[in-house]
């Protein structure tokens, strides 16, 4: 929900409670009569827009001034004058504005009613103070929530952008490399394979560069691709098994997040003959599995973390309210996206 909506959404729900506090005399028989003469009438909206007045000073000017300042002294010293000066203000209106009808009995007890009358009333302003402080804090917390959670999805997408900025160059750089080999060898076939391949690659990336989501079998496809021409560089030091349910080829991923996660075991594993990486993808009717075993390279910072993992977690989040989960062992790694 955008700020303008926030906004627009909040003034019609206060118009809609105050309409029914100051309609419901009308439309609720009392006493003798079914319905409130005018004069009555007049004598009851003195409360509420008492309670309004109390209500939007605190809502609009002391809450922001003094309890979001941390002065609470300051705050309750302000509405304790605030209260006292209505509940004055109000008894004079009531005494020599619209006085009250003459048939009403006499106090038995005039000092104890009085007192108890004051008592009751200013807890009832005290209690309006409550309300609009829950309300103020509430819509607070939930523009901070939306705010933490705009900067959350800009990190993560200026994270990804910048594995972007790192992934294509350096790919590009290792792959032409290994095309300038299969030329100087004269393996043209391959060479032709390899060109095609890796077309293909950044032909999908820039099509779903904008993209929230894109099929599995699209996915799938672009991850066949760049895992071939990774294990033309890597020969038999990489392996990818997969397993796959064909029933959900046609349900929807993140685009890139399976490459991305390939790419990430890669760069954080050492890659060799001597024992070969392992990565699995196992899709099922409701997600896909990629593990990777562990062999750390004895290069690389002990913290070092996958780098995009927090664009994708929050891509899923933002999608579908639907987290990814992550397993983390001494053997393996593991990750499982959901399908969308």
């Amino acid at each position: 929900m955008t700020s303008l909506q926030s906004r627009h959404t909040g003034f019609w729900l206060h118009l809609a409670a105050w309409s029914v506090v100051f309609g419901l005399p009308l439309f609720v028989p009392g006493g003798r009569e079914p319905v409130m003469n005018m004069q009555e009438y007049v004598r009851f909206l003195v409360v509420p827009l008492s309670f309004m007045a109390v209500f939007y000073v605190n809502y609009l000017l002391l809450i922001d001034r003094y309890l979001f300042t941390r002065h609470v002294g300051r705050f309750l010293l302000a509405n304790a004058l605030l209260v006292a000066g209505v509940m004055l203000l109000v008894h004079l209106f009531f005494r020599f504005g619209i006085p009250p009808r003459p048939h009403h009995p006499p106090m038995e007890r005039p000092w104890q009613d009085t007192m108890f009358f004051f008592l009751r009333n200013a807890m009832l302003y005290l209690l309006v103070v409550g309300v609009s402080v829950a309300i103020r804090m509430t819509g607070q917390w939930y523009r901070a929530e939306n705010i933490r959670k705009d900067l959350e999805r800009s990190r993560s997408e200026a994270e990804l952008q910048n594995l972007k900025s790192q992934l294509n160059p350096h790919f590009l750089f290792n792959s032409l490399n290994i095309l300038d080999c299969l030329v100087c060898e004269q393996r043209t076939e391959q060479a032709s394979a390899y060109i095609h391949k890796l077309a293909g690659i950044y032909r999908y990336m820039l099509q779903n560069e904008a993209e929230p989501l894109v099929r599995l079998k699209e996915e799938l496809d672009f991850v066949g691709m760049y895992v071939d021409l990774l294990q033309v560089r890597f020969a038999d030091g990489f392996t990818v098994r997969q397993e796959i349910d064909e029933r959900a080829l046609t349900r929807n991923v993140v685009p890139c997040s399976i490459q991305l996660l390939i790419e990430n075991a890669i760069k954080h594993n050492a890659v060799d003959t001597s024992s070969p990486l392992e990565i699995r993808i196992a899709v099922t009717a409701d997600s896909v599995t990629v593990t990777n075993n562990l062999r750390p390279k004895l290069s690389a910072p002990a913290s070092s973390t996958h780098v995009g993992l927090n664009y994708i977690r929050q891509q899923y989040l933002d999608l579908a309210d639907r987290p990814i989960g992550i397993c983390h062992t001494e053997t393996e790694y593991r990750v499982t996206l959901p399908l969308l």
